[in-house]
């Protein structure tokens, strides 16, 4: 007889399917029966944090040429206490689930980013009013990638460092 049909005889297969079930089971019954009780008093429980890493997208090359840009202009310096055009803000208020940066203003535009609780941002643009909010243009301190209209209820301003 060869060797492979010695292998392949079917009290040898029934015999290895069998062991393989019943280590199987055992395996089975020691994960059942080792677990302590996670309602059981004294047994430490678990919590999980999700910090979400902001996002940046790089500009897609178009291939045309630089169109010229428009002249600076100097803007009034705002009132303290007030939010305008080249004001400092951050984001406060939103219980640490951040404020959603949009295409446009208004609550029914797209979410380009989302803007972290107490990230700093220059306005570069509003005031819109739509859905009952007062939008403006943010634009990141740190990564002027990061852009998007945010609604002013989540807004406080801050000093330049």
């Amino acid at each position: 007889m060869s060797l492979i049909r010695q292998i392949l005889n079917p009290w040898n297969v029934l015999g290895a399917l069998i062991v393989g079930l019943l280590l199987i089971g055992a395996a089975a019954w020691y994960l059942a029966n080792t677990r302590p009780d996670p309602l059981a008093p004294g047994v430490p429980t678990a919590e999980l944090a999700v910090i979400l890493a902001p996002t940046a997208t790089q500009p897609v090359p178009t291939g045309l040429p630089a169109t010229p840009t428009e002249a600076a202009v100097d803007l009034p310096t705002p009132l303290p206490g007030t939010l305008a055009v080249g004001t400092l803000v951050q984001i406060t208020g939103t219980g640490g689930t951040g404020l959603n940066l949009r295409d446009e203003p208004g609550l029914g535009s797209g979410i380009q980013y989302l803007g972290f609780e107490s990230e700093v941002f220059t306005i570069t643009d509003g005031p819109v009013e739509t859905d009952g909010l007062v939008w403006w243009y943010l634009v990141g301190f740190t990564d002027d990638s990061r852009a998007g209209w945010g609604a002013s209820n989540f807004l406080e301003i801050v000093q330049a460092p």
